[in-house]
């Protein structure tokens, strides 16, 4: 139930940002090219209507107050006592830092992307890892004090980093199809503007890319995951 909410509210707020983004650049694109911006912006805000109203289906104050009442029986379900020995329950800070450490592992070994640049699919999971190790550090940072901030901060500036990549990749995507919808189309005049748009986020995919190579090196030399382990130990 909290994926599904969680999706709904991505897409409207992926279409809000797409315009923002694109009214930006409208501000800066060469001239000549504004209608075909505003074409591009008025069909970005047709998405957002469509995809506020799916929100609104998901919404409903009833089935969100039932579900608020589910939610909290399981949560006195399972963290009901139990007559266990002392010595074999898991304890929060021991669960936490096996979820951690998971976490790093993963981001670690999803790390190889970054040496395969145009393997999307890859660096979008890298950006992934590096998120769920993120929230990993803030969930479960009462356990341990103020000495996880500081992971939490780093991971989260790579997972900045490479969101931006994948913005990047998105928007590359879009604009090569429109290209060939305009060319067959004969629209001449948002060929070149689709041709521009394409080119400005090749440059800033780069940008980001690069931003995402020197925050690893930075955590590599650092030894940020031996220190995140010491710090669990």
């Amino acid at each position: 139930q909290t994926k599904s909410i969680a999706a709904a509210l991505g897409e409207v707020r992926d279409q809000d940002v797409a315009i923002i983004a694109l009214e930006k650049i409208q501000k800066q694109a060469p001239d000549g090219m504004s209608s075909a911006l505003e074409q591009l912006i008025d069909e970005r805000k047709e998405r957002r209507n469509g995809s506020r109203e799916k929100l609104s289906s998901i919404l409903i104050a009833n089935e969100m107050k039932q579900a608020k009442t589910e939610f909290m029986s399981r949560v006195e379900k399972a963290t009901a006592p139990r007559k266990t020995p002392a010595e074999t329950e898991l304890t929060y800070s021991r669960m936490s830092a096996i979820v951690i450490i998971d976490r790093l592992k993963e981001l670690e070994k999803l790390s190889e992307s970054l040496y395969q640049p145009f393997e999307i699919e890859a660096l979008h999971d890298m950006r992934i890892a590096a998120k769920r190790l993120r929230y990993a550090l803030e969930l479960f940072q009462q356990c341990w004090g103020r000495s996880l901030q500081t992971f939490a901060k780093t991971a989260a500036r790579l997972q900045t980093a490479l969101g931006e990549v994948h913005d990047c990749d998105v928007w590359i995507e879009d604009f090569g199809k429109q290209i060939s919808q305009a060319r067959k189309q004969k629209q001449n005049e948002h060929v070149a503007a689709f041709i521009w748009l394409l080119s400005h986020f090749v440059k800033l995919r780069t940008k980001h890319l690069r931003r995402a190579y020197d925050l690893w090196r930075e955590w590599e030399s650092n030894d940020v995951g031996d220190q995140l382990r010491q710090a669990l130990h």
